[in-house]
């Protein structure tokens, strides 16, 4: 998710793989000039399969272990002799790097993922009103390119910065557990919602997916907030509606469910809720 929440707005396209020529050729060019052998090569040309996100991001890894380095020559393996193991998925080579992160750049990372491919900076300190270690962290983060700062930002005052890939952002939130998730998408939601003053129609479908996703992941758990719950629900179905009156019906009917859900858990959570929304009662919904 990034700055607009409706998939009716998104376009996907699809991009057939690298052939082995053309992955060659990438990566002489990522590591210009290389004293690399065939055998090195074909290693790391294969594991990536054709994807150059995955090469990149293989080779940021060798780099970064120190098992290639830059010489006068050119880059070049430290054991020339001996081939690397290499992680055998996308997910699996990011991990390992996100390991290799000082702890607070990882946890930084970590809590921008849950905001999403674009994130602001104050929303990662909030509560605080203002940066603290986090500043310094995204500047190792942008040195390391897991992210970037836009030269723009939504909101006046705030940086805003977006994840080099989204791979990257899946990989820091796949890491948090549950509660982590739960805690993160509630205090991301009460960040927006502080944020958009008057701008609450533009972010509905934000709001809706923070709050939603602090309460529907929380369901049947300790961390079930009332609160939370409410703003998920209300905010569902304000993003329903106007899904529906773009004419994005699947989209609607999905938010009509979720916020649905919702309610009923409201409602199971406390008997005694007095369920309004836009000035209808529950059982007008």
């Amino acid at each position: 998710l990034g700055f607009h929440a409706n998939p009716a707005a998104q376009q996907s396209i699809e991009l057939d793989p690298l052939d082995t020529g053309e992955s060659r050729e990438l990566l002489d060019n990522l590591l210009s000039p290389n004293l690399l052998s065939r055998s090195w090569k074909e290693r790391v040309v294969t594991a990536a399969g054709g994807v150059p996100f995955f090469l990149e991001e293989v080779l940021r890894g060798l780099v970064e272990e120190g098992r290639i380095v830059q010489s006068p020559a050119g880059w070049a393996p430290v054991q020339a002799e001996n081939l690397p193991d290499l992680p055998v998925t996308v997910f699996a080579t990011l991990f390992a790097r996100m390991d290799r992160l000082p702890s607070l750049e990882k946890a930084v990372l970590q809590r921008a993922s849950v905001v999403g491919s674009r994130f602001w900076d104050t929303a990662l300190s909030y509560p605080a009103p203002q940066l603290g270690r986090e500043g310094a962290a995204l500047l190792g983060l942008q040195a390391k390119n897991w992210v970037a700062q836009q030269n723009r930002s939504s909101f006046v005052d705030d940086r805003e910065y977006l994840f080099t890939n989204d791979l990257v952002r899946e990989s820091a939130y796949k890491v948090l557990t549950k509660i982590q998730r739960v805690s993160e998408h509630r205090r991301t939601a009460d960040w927006l919602e502080s944020k958009v003053g008057d701008r609450t129609e533009e972010f509905t479908e934000l709001l809706a997916y923070h709050y939603g996703q602090s309460s529907l992941q929380a369901i049947g758990e300790d961390g079930e907030n009332e609160d939370a719950l409410r703003k998920a629900g209300t905010y569902g179905w304000r993003a329903a509606e106007r899904a529906r009156t773009q004419q994005a019906y699947t989209d609607a009917l999905s938010r009509y469910n979720d916020a649905m859900t919702l309610f009923q858990r409201l409602l199971a959570t406390n008997e005694h809720t007095a369920l309004q929304l836009d000035g209808l009662s529950a059982e007008e919904l």
